[in-house]
This record gives structure tokens, sequence and C-alpha cells, in this order.
């Protein structure tokens, strides 16, 4: 009950002040909806899966809010949490494309601790982020690409990567 309370107070004030609340309400929402459909719909498979697949579109949402206000600690906390969320959900790589974004967010505000812990902790999940880094940076190189088609082409190939997912959610009913 307290939990809901705190979110509807939330709620309420980024309707009032979107740019400063908006990404924040988005996360918790994502999280409350992860929680129900981990905690509360464990039987129920139609429900459970309604919730997760409403957290995956929040978490998207917080995101892309948390970026267009220029809130990076928000966008790296999300991009963290949505990593987290698709290793739950055996969807790898998602989890991989989402961590990658997290250390990025949190290398861009100077978070330095922060990337040292979530390279040691999910260091199988950047390994592949990184090592694809360097070795498309190694080829581009050698193509003689200006940066501007580099910048474009990873960006191709780590959205080829997240395509390729493992195991889909299952659609809404």
């Amino acid at each position: 009950q307290a939990v809901y309370k705190w979110i509807s107070i939330l709620k309420k004030r980024a309707e009032r002040c979107p740019s400063n609340f908006e990404s924040l309400n988005l996360l918790v929402t994502a999280e409350l909806r992860f929680f129900e459909a981990v905690v509360l719909h464990t039987n129920d498979t139609s429900m459970r899966e309604h919730c997760l697949w409403a957290a995956a579109e929040y978490y998207d949402k917080s995101i892309e809010k948390s970026i267009e206000c220029d809130f990076p600690h928000f966008a790296a906390i999300a991009n963290e949490l949505a990593a987290k969320f698709y290793l739950y959900c055996k969807r790898t790589q998602l989890a991989k494309f989402y961590m990658h974004k997290a250390v990025h967010y949190y290398k861009s505000y100077g978070a330095t601790n922060k990337v040292v812990q979530l390279e040691t902790r999910y260091s199988v999940l950047l390994r592949f982020q990184q090592s694809t880094h360097k070795n498309g940076a190694q080829e581009y190189e050698n193509t003689g690409q200006n940066k501007e088609e580099k910048t474009q082409s990873f960006t191709t190939n780590t959205f080829v990567n997240v395509s390729l997912c493992e195991a889909p959610l299952a659609p809404i009913r």
C-alpha cells in the first residue's frame, strides 16, 4: 500500500513537471510491473506475460524520456535495470545491448566506480559488446571509411545483434 501511495505522488509530480519527473515515474512503473510479474502473478501466465511486456515498454519510455530531458544518470540506471530485466527473461542479446548502453551513460557523467562494478559483475555481457566494438574499429580502419560511416556501421551491427534474441516475449493477448 505504501509503495502505491508513493508512486501516485510521483505520478502527480510527473504530470505537473514532466521534464523533471516523468522519466523517473516511468522507471518506477517499469520496476513495479516487473515485480508484479515475478511475485504477484506467478500462477497466472496471461497476467504475468502482460506485466512483463508492459515493463519492457516502460523501460524504453523511461530511457527515451531521460535522454530527451538530458538526464544521463537516469538513462544509465534505466538501461541497467532493463538489462537485468532482459537477463531474467532470458533475452541475452537485449541484455547485452542495454548493459552496454548503461555503461556508456555511466561513463558520460563520470561514474567510473559504477562502470568498474558493472564490468566486473557483468563481464560476460559486456565482453561481447567490447570485442565487437574493437573488431569493428579494426575492420573500419582497414577499409578507410570516415568517422560517420564507422559510427553508422557499429550502430547497425549492434542493432543486428539485438534482433537475434534467444527467447522472445509472448505477445499480449
